[in-house]
């Protein structure tokens, strides 16, 4: 039967991912071919089933396949992922289909695996990288048998003169819109700096990758390839009998002061841990507010992960508990009235959150936050630890900190004047390998003490 063909192709894929007796982690290679190989299978089954409408059997598996496994546009999610993480961590399609990237073992990309890349990724605009793939796939194609070899060489060279043609054509549209200012998206200092690397003949992205050519997408991706940068950072443990309710020191890792910038390592209990991963059937896409329609949210390519908001977490006995510590800790309120509830997030292969700000603007304060004040506080809770990839990096300090389990990252948002700092702009790096569990908790200015970096205890006065 098809659901036995179709069950065999998964257990191979499945198979295929042990070396020896340990387990590939998570990575955009085999996500690809769980996917590659569901889909085709779901299509197989739709064919089927179409003819054989009666049969209660296939419908149902119809109906499971059609909500629970992947799909077309979840193949092409993955697909958009490679895109990301060759760009943010330089890897090349031949690394990426030769079974070992970034010296993990991973299964092997074919010649006809990286056709299908390059051409999802042409019919996305992104010519440069299309042609990558079909090379890659030009130097699979002396593992194929003559016969195979010799047609589908002379399919794939014409595809790359294709490619190559409107690759030249990005190019010169590109400039074009930049010598004359009409290329969409970004500002007059942007602009400008585009005009300088057309006129050096220094510029390297073109089309739908235009953006990269950016000063500020640069520094991003440079710093996610750090994976993990301290510079000056002080190690310390605090034992004050003000914080007795610990039954160790507190290990804090100062990692900048201005912003301040600061890990509190082995934090979050094993059982909170659990707990908060435990939601993971309630998460749903995560979304950004929308500068053009402030009163909504919106899904957005800028974030890539999936949410989960406590409705008030100031009614679960282990949150309450660990909301207390973190006043300790911090000298500041983290009630639902003074900041906002914690929030749980997943991010997957591929999952990034783009360089943004943690705080508002003045104009539009009221529009986004509940409280009417601004976040003066970010506390990232990272729930897991992720094998490659998935830093919080801060592009204008060049500072890069990996997630380790059971740790929190503190950072302030505020100047001391109490505007917007811009220096704290950061971001969620790709995840390559693994899986990225965080926990997010802002709390706001409205009445708190605002010389709380100066009070004590605090975990800011020993820096």
């Amino acid at each position: 039967m098809a659901k036995n063909r179709i069950s065999k192709s998964v257990k191979n894929q499945l198979t295929e991912e042990f070396n020896g007796t340990k387990p590939v982690p998570p990575n955009p290679v085999s996500m690809y071919l769980y996917a590659k190989t569901i889909s085709d299978a779901s299509y197989s089954i739709a064919k089927i089933y179409n003819n054989l409408k009666d049969d209660k059997q296939l419908k149902e598996l119809q109906s499971t396949f059609n909500s629970k496994l992947p799909s077309e546009v979840d193949l092409q999610g993955v697909l958009t992922s490679f895109v990301r993480l060759q760009n943010t961590y330089n890897v090349t399609p031949g690394e990426m289909a030769s079974g070992d990237v970034l010296g993990i073992k991973v299964p092997i990309l074919s010649a006809y695996d990286c056709y299908d890349i390059g051409k999802y990724v042409y019919e996305n605009g992104l010519t440069r990288i299309a042609l990558q793939w079909m090379k890659a796939s030009l130097d699979k194609i002396k593992h194929l048998n003559s016969t195979k070899a010799k047609d589908f060489s002379a399919d794939l060279n014409e595809f790359i003169t294709e490619i190559k043609r409107q690759d030249l054509k990005d190019r010169v549209r590109t400039r074009i819109q930049i010598s004359t200012n009409q290329l969409p998206g970004f500002n007059a200092t942007e602009v400008k700096e585009l005009q300088l690397v057309v006129a050096n003949n220094s510029m390297i992205y073109y089309g739908v990758e235009s953006d990269r050519n950016a000063k500020f997408v640069k520094k991003y991706e440079n710093t996610c390839l750090k994976r993990d940068t301290r510079f000056g950072g002080v190690c310390k443990y605090l034992g004050i009998k003000e914080f007795t309710f610990y039954k160790q020191p507190i290990k804090v890792e100062y990692i900048n002061k201005s912003p301040m910038i600061l890990i509190v390592h082995d934090i979050i209990s094993q059982n909170l841990l659990e707990k908060l991963k435990g939601f993971a059937n309630q998460l749903k896409r995560s979304s950004v507010m929308s500068e053009e329609s402030v009163s909504r949210k919106a899904n957005s390519n800028a974030r890539t992960s999936s949410t989960y908001y406590f409705m008030d977490d100031m009614t679960d006995p282990d949150v309450i508990k660990f909301n207390g510590l973190l006043e300790r800790l911090t000298g500041l309120r983290t009630n639902s009235r003074q900041a906002d509830n914690l929030q749980v997030v997943n991010y997957g292969i591929g999952g990034e959150y783009k360089p943004h700000f943690d705080w508002q603007d003045e104009t539009l304060i009221d529009a986004f936050f509940h409280t009417g004040t601004n976040r003066v506080l970010t506390i990232i809770l990272y729930l897991s630890d992720v094998e490659v990839g998935g830093s919080t990096v801060f592009p204008e300090l060049g500072l890069a900190v990996s997630p380790v389990k059971g740790s929190a990252l503190f950072f302030t948002n505020l100047d001391k004047d109490e505007q917007g700092d811009k220096s704290t702009l950061h971001a969620g790096c790709p995840v390559f390998f693994g899986s990225k569990w965080i926990a997010n908790k802002w709390i706001h200015k409205k009445d708190q003490d605002m010389n709380f970096l100066q009070t004590i205890p605090s975990i800011w006065k020993y820096f």
